[in-house]
């Protein structure tokens, strides 16, 4: 049967693109939004934003309405439209560009010219009303309502928005937010009412007590494996209680208890009645302003209705009539405002007719985030008003107000809002873009709409290629793009929606050995954005921020959270001032006796390093080098090691694609039938522990292990064998059969009962410098290998190497009694794939440029906000940024991370550096000299003597450069040097040293 793409997206959901997303919403509610269709009424910048990220969350249907002709003001925020598109309906001029987001033609994408009447309506699950009259917007949620549509409204004026939600009657949320399920592994429940659950010492109890929990895989007391999620109380870090447990059979062991998803009825007012009396969705802008702008905007469109027309930029006049509504509107209010905020509404009307593009991605973003609400039922929907604005964006009070009078330009919405001469000045800029993936691209997306660059220069740096998942979440890719350098497609990408901006890409890793991320280059920018995904890099860019005194905002998503933090020189502590959360990692003991399925995965994930990659990269050495290379390691235990996966991957190489099957075979009797026997030989069932009486397996979350036997007729071991085999078949250049009926042929062939485990010498008796020529001789004697063979290393992206971690680890979590999980949560897990969806990004890349917006101003400390996101919840905080710690070092000097000493250090000795240290710091002595990469001198090595007489540059090209001339391009170097206080021998570590060496 032929399939148009549209029917295959019905049959399935395609894991390749949607990938990302689906980590956030789960394969169910995808299901539930390819069954939604949404119609977007108004495409003006905010209405584009909506229909973009919709599109590429994949909908059953996205279609648009707007009959109004597109104008020059469009172009601020339209990134659909051009200037040739002036004139022409909005809507069909943005129909071409809307489509190209529709990547493998999943989602129906169209317009609707005409009126807009109940019966057309009723065929929609969501409409979301933009850049509508009040009255309109009322109109239109009381035909949803009539039939049973979701509405949703949204609005930006200025640097103000407004969403409004309304979901009908009644509406259930299935699950409230994103945390996704939680297991802990129990190590006791009682038998009492109420019955107390203890979980294994490592874990600790993080659940709300408005979740419910089940309780699985338990031993004796089986009865509570068969119940229904239930109830529970938090009484300690390991303990919980539940229902009475008095008449259930003892424990005896195992147990995994889990949260699961709690489930809310809404209810949810007219747009008419909710008027009259709002509900404001609380901790959602950080800012006490729901109630003030909730009047300001109801004045904003009585003006619209009494004039035809919105206030004029600046015009106090018209402010005048805005505030006498406002006033009126409180008056007949049933809960009144004390008094209405006059700056706020002021600010309000000044800019209400021009739109910015960070202001349309934040709210964008969060209106589309409500559509998938909507047509899911997860996660909790605003209830009902959001309200927020970013006034500290604005110019300073007393900017002239032909300053904001149009240009006839695309930027005359900016100006409108903003002001020509700050407009001028985001032209001017320079900006450094580290990652171009989700929020690098709407990041992009706003520079390309305010014409940043424009007179100055965007730079970006992303060493990663376009891949298949990168089309749901990273707006400027096409499928065309798939497998070029993210920062070329990014460039070209911004150049088609703004020809005005300069850019340049680097397809580089961000590192402090990049010689072309020095002074000279940082010295052109204005500051730097990081849109990455990885502590480190970040720490990277931070410290080059630091270095060269940059503006930095860092931006980060994980799945619906995200977050923005404004790093300004002098003004603010570091992104490395405050310490992440380590990733959690598990010691070889853990791995040895697992309880969970990551430690599962994690021994699958070394297995295939060791078998597939380090074993034959050890035999491609060997053949290269010889046994020397291997020798050279400097502990003889890494070299016993390393000697003995020589000698396994040599006695042992195939010939056939049979020959690589039996391999398999052998493989998986090691793994899951002798090494669990020999587990149970070495700790048998009823084996205690001689200091406390206690069974071995019931201590802590051990799991006692079993034994699996080979069973062709069961898919997780045929997925093990046909990977492993095929493998192992790459390895070694041998043509491959992956299908499982030609493995399966390859079995009859094989006498499985006979293939039995490689027994490894009993070396014991040795000393590790004598079993080093043991396997020494035995490689030597051995057989030979006549040609290199092929390592492979991991590709999360590959099927066949999934497939081998997901059956490795799900027969391991067999033997272990942990449930199996899928491959595509396997793959999420063992990959650390960061989960990710267009609206997050969005919103943390309009919320980075509101910060950048303040920079270009120059605003003070108090101005800037850092952002914290939870768009489940849904939930915007907004914090100060914390000023930098001081470090006091004397009563009468102290300095902070953005002090640096200055020094020229052309044609001078280390001990003339240390000299003029020294007499600087009377009170200090230098104990050692280091820069980022290398040690250059230190006081208690004696073979750094002589480095006391060598100049800087000398120690350089030995240290740094290990003999290699340093290249042009390097005009300083910057240095740690470390001291001790005279007064008490105390270490005390100096500002960073800048040390010009040309």
């Amino acid at each position: 049967m032929n399939f148009t793409p549209r029917e295959k997206y019905e049959e399935f959901i395609d894991e390749r693109l949607y990938s990302r997303q689906l980590y956030v919403i789960g394969h169910e509610s995808m299901k539930n939004l390819r069954d939604s269709r949404v119609l977007i009424v108004g495409m003006r910048g905010l209405g584009a934003e909506i229909a973009k990220n919709l599109v590429l969350m994949g909908l059953k249907s996205v279609i648009i309405h707007d009959d109004g002709l597109a104008d020059l003001m469009d172009l601020s925020t339209q990134f659909l439209l051009s200037t040739s598109d002036v004139g022409k309906p909005r809507a069909l001029a943005s129909l071409p560009k809307l489509s190209q987001y529709n990547h493998l033609l999943y989602v129906d994408v169209g317009v609707h010219c005409g009126p807009l009447d109940a019966n057309f309506v009723s065929g929609f699950t969501v409409v979301v009303t933009t850049n509508l009259r009040l009255e309109e917007q009322i109109r239109m949620n009381e035909m949803c309502r009539s039939k049973g549509v979701s509405f949703i409204n949204a609005d930006t004026m200025g640097v103000f928005c407004s969403v409004f939600c309304d979901f009908g009657d009644e509406f259930l949320v299935k699950d409230k937010d994103e945390e996704e399920a939680e297991s802990l592994m129990i190590t006791n429940i009682t038998q009492s009412n109420p019955g107390i659950v203890t979980v294994g010492d490592e874990c600790r109890i993080k659940w709300e007590e408005d979740k419910k929990i089940v309780i699985r895989e338990v031993k004796g007391m089986t009865q509570i494996n068969d119940l229904p999620p239930q109830n529970f109380k938090r009484i300690d870090r390991t303990k919980f209680s539940i229902g009475d447990t008095s008449s259930f059979s003892p424990y005896e062991g195992g147990g995994i208890a889990r949260s699961v998803g709690s489930s809310l009825l809404m209810h949810f007012d007219s747009m008419r009645k909710s008027m009259e009396n709002p509900k404001f969705q609380s901790d959602c802008s950080g800012k006490e302003c729901g109630a003030h702008l909730h009047i300001g905007f109801q004045a904003i469109h009585l003006f619209l209705k009494s004039k035809d027309r919105l206030p004029l930029p600046q015009n106090k006049e018209d402010y005048k009539e805005v505030l006498e509504f406002s006033i009126k509107l409180n008056e007949k209010a049933k809960i009144k405002l004390e008094k209405i905020d006059e700056n706020l509404i002021q600010k309000l009307s000044f800019g209400a007719t021009g739109d910015i593009a960070p202001m349309t991605s934040l709210t964008g973003g969060f209106a589309a985030q409500e559509v998938l609400k909507a047509c899911t039922g997860r996660f909790t929907p605003l209830n009902q008003w959001f309200y927020y604005h970013s006034v500290e964006s604005l110019p300073p009070s007393g900017t002239p107000d032909i300053d904001f009078e149009p240009t006839g330009t695309r930027y005359d919405g900016q100006i409108a809002v903003l002001g020509r001469s700050l407009t001028e000045k985001i032209h001017r800029s320079c900006y450094f873009l580290v990652g171009s993936g989700g929020i690098g691209c709407e990041i992009l997306k706003c520079w390309a709409m305010m014409g940043l660059g424009k007179e100055g220069m965007i730079h970006i740096s992303d060493m990663d290629k376009v891949e298949m998942h990168n089309l749901n979440g990273q707006s400027l890719f096409r499928s065309a793009d798939i497998t070029q350098f993210k920062s070329k497609v990014a460039a070209k990408a911004v150049r088609k929606l703004n020809p005005d901006v300069n850019i340049r890409f680097y397809p580089i890793k961000v590192d402090k050995k990049e010689d072309s991320l020095n002074e000279r280059f940082f010295s052109k920018i204005s500051g730097v954005c990081t849109a990455l995904d990885d502590v480190n890099s970040r720490n990277i860019v931070d410290d080059l921020c630091i270095r060269y005194k940059k503006p930095l905002f860092d931006c980060g998503t994980n799945g619906l959270k995200g977050h923005c933090q404004s790093i300004i020189p002098f003004l603010t502590e570091s992104y490395g001032s405050s310490a992440d959360v380590p990733e959690p990692s598990f010691t070889h003991s853990t791995l040895a006796f697992p309880n969970v399925i990551e430690h599962t995965i994690q021994w699958a994930t070394s297995k295939f390093h060791n078998l597939f990659e380090g074993q034959l990269e050890l035999v491609r050495q060997y053949l290269q080098g010889g046994i020397d290379c291997i020798l050279k390691n400097t502990s003889p235990y890494v070299v016993v090691s390393s000697l003995y996966d020589l000698q396994s991957a040599m006695i042992d190489v195939p010939e056939t694609f049979l020959d690589c099957v039996e391999w398999a075979i052998r493989l998986f009797k090691d793994f899951y039938l002798h090494l669990p026997h020999q587990m149970l030989r070495q700790f048998p069932p009823d084996s205690v522990l001689q200091s406390t009486g206690e069974l071995f397996w019931r201590v802590g979350t051990r799991r006692q292990p079993e034994t699996i036997e080979f069973d062709e007729d069961n898919d997780i071991h045929m997925d093990f064998i046909v990977s492993a085999a095929t493998l192992r078949a790459l390895n070694f250049g041998i043509k491959v059969d992956m299908e499982r009926d030609g493995v399966r042929k390859e079995l009859r062939e094989i006498d499985i009962s006979q293939i039995d485990k490689v027994a490894r010498v009993n070396n014991t008796h040795l000393d590790v410098n004598e079993e080093v020529e043991y396997w020494k001789k035995e490689i030597e004697n051995g057989p030979s290998i006549t040609f290199e063979p092929y390592p492979i290393q991991l590709d999360y992206n590959s099927e066949l190497h999934v497939d081998f971690i997901t059956s490795a680890s799900n027969l391991r979590a067999l033997c272990h009694n942990i449930t199996p999980i899928s491959r595509f949560r396997c793959k999420k897990i063992a990959g650390k794939v960061i989960p990710s969806i267009i609206n997050t990004s969005c919103i943390v890349a309009g919320l980075a440029n509101l910060q950048l917006i303040k920079k270009v101003l120059e605003k003070p400390l108090e101005s800037y906000n850092n952002g914290f996101i939870n768009l489940s919840l849904p939930s915007i905080i907004l914090s100060t940024p914390v000023p930098p710690f001081r470090n006091q070092i004397k009563d009468d000097w102290s300095w902070d991370l953005w002090d640096t000493i200055e020094m020229d250090g052309r044609n001078k000795t280390i001990q003339e550096i240390i000299d003029v240290i020294e007499q600087k710091f009377q009170f200090l002595s230098v104990s050692f000299i280091s820069t980022d990469t290398s040690f250059i001198w230190g006081e208690f090595f004696p073979s750094h003597t002589r480095r006391r007489q060598m100049t800087l540059m000398e120690v350089l090209r030995e240290t740094v450069y290990k003999g290699t001339v340093v290249p042009d391009n390097v005009d300083e170097v910057y240095a740690s040097i470390q001291c001790d206080r005279k007064e008490d021998n105390e270490d005390v570590e100096l500002p960073i040293v800048r040390l010009k060496i040309r």
